[in-house]
């Protein structure tokens, strides 16, 4: 049997699915977005997403190798 904590957990979840599908539903189906204006946007975003990727894994490598005692050049 479900406790009252769980059905809240559940109850919870579902309005939180329910409200991220509002706005897709409340879209006017005759006006598709304009993609003319976002040109460039999508590489921008992922050359971040690699840059950021780059700068954790050279952190981590770092700190790896001050743990172990060994210099890093």
């Amino acid at each position: 049997m479900l406790s009252l904590r769980s059905l809240y957990r559940v109850a919870f979840v579902l309005i939180l699915v329910l409200l991220t599908a509002v706005p897709a539903l409340a879209q006017e189906a005759s006006a598709p977005p304009s993609t003319t204006e976002l040109n460039g946007t999508t590489t921008l975003v992922l050359l971040f997403g690699v840059g950021a990727v780059l700068v954790v894994g050279g952190v981590m490598y770092m700190r790896e190798n001050a743990k172990n005692g060994k210099e890093v050049d």
